[in-house]
């Protein structure tokens, strides 16, 4: 891994003489961030899918950021009191972390009686409200991202949404 990382510094800097200096250190900064950064953390749902009950364990990941980021959303909409970061993202507050919580004990509960997995619902509560604090600093930095380069959406698949990578950012 390491020698590959290597490589592929020595390449983008080779790009950026290549360039004629039209590539800046900024680009090439985004480029390293956004290249080895989301592959990295992606990566642990390989990890996850070689522990025992990966089928189970596998959901956490996204429910845990899936339901911090709605539910953040939805309570800023209908109760609005305590904003999580106003100007990246004015309609978000701390919901979301009640919300993770919660998402992550009603599965526990699904597997326990659906089932019939034994279950450590403090474990899962921990895992929610780990879950939501970093799923909520994941989403937020994109929204930084975004803010800085003046970006309504990272695409056109959802219009409206953000685009896909605003929908997986906090995961």
């Amino acid at each position: 891994a390491m020698t590959g990382l290597l490589l592929y510094v020595v390449v983008l800097f080779a790009a950026a003489i290549a360039s004629r200096q039209t590539l800046t250190t900024e680009k090439m900064g985004g480029a390293f961030f956004f290249s080895v950064f989301i592959p990295f953390f992606l990566s642990s749902f390989v990890r996850i899918r070689a522990m025992e009950g990966w089928q189970f364990m596998i959901l956490l990941p996204f429910l845990a950021a899936f339901m911090s980021d709605a539910c953040a959303l939805f309570a800023g909409m209908l109760f609005g009191k305590h904003k999580l970061a106003p100007v990246l993202s004015p309609k978000k507050t701390v919901g979301g972390f009640l919300g993770s919580v919660a998402a992550l004990l009603i599965y526990g509960a699904v597997l326990q009686f659906g089932f019939e997995l034994r279950v450590s619902y403090p474990l899962l509560a921990l895992y929610g409200a780990l879950g939501s604090v970093i799923s909520q600093l994941g989403d937020l930095s994109f929204s930084y991202i975004k803010r800085e380069y003046k970006l309504k959406d990272y695409g056109r698949i959802f219009p409206g949404h953000g685009g896909v990578l605003d929908r997986f950012d906090s995961v």
